[in-house]
């Protein structure tokens, strides 16, 4: 049987590799897109594009449909912005995709988080056990709310919410 894959921010960098290689291994792809001819450019008929974004409820269940896992990471990045903005996307849009994921049923849900929950410097290696830092930006402090809510979920309702927190390592 397909497996079926819900992918936000599927045109962004790291989206469109992670939307790719689900198609390479057999997946069927369905796509949430504000914009909907930048995902058709990127993958033509090979996904099927969701028109909409995360604070659509409509939308959001109609293409959680059927799905097997979902692959959230649209995100509001930036250092500068308007709070409401941040939190609107950060925060409102992704409780809003966990409650249509929880509706539908996923077997998984992989949230794409960040190092900003914890303060992008640190001189310890960090771990599960590493407290939240609020560091004062949006963007952080945003994406912390969220994921306090995914692993909130998780105890208390079995949600299945994975957190990532990519790191990125640069030698010189």
């Amino acid at each position: 049987m397909t497996q079926v894959s819900f992918v936000t921010g599927g045109t962004g960098f790291i989206g469109a590799a992670l939307t790719e290689r689900l198609i390479s291994e057999g997946h069927e792809v369905r796509v949430l897109a504000r914009n909907p001819e930048k995902a058709r450019s990127l993958f033509g008929d090979r996904v099927t594009v969701v028109t909409g974004d995360l604070l659509d409820t409509s939308v959001l269940r109609a293409g959680l449909e059927g799905v097997d896992y979902v692959f959230h990471l649209a995100a509001m990045v930036g250092d500068y912005g308007l709070k409401k903005e941040f939190y609107r996307v950060n925060r409102d849009g992704t409780l809003a995709l966990v409650d249509a994921a929880a509706t539908a049923s996923v077997a998984r849900f992989i949230y794409m988080s960040s190092n900003a929950v914890i303060g992008m410097k640190r001189e310890k290696i960090t771990t599960e056990a590493t407290p939240y830092s609020n560091t004062g930006g949006h963007y952080g402090t945003s994406k912390g709310i969220a994921e306090r809510e995914i692993l909130r979920r998780h105890r208390e309702e079995g949600f299945p919410g994975v957190i990532l927190r990519p790191l990125s390592l640069i030698h010189i």
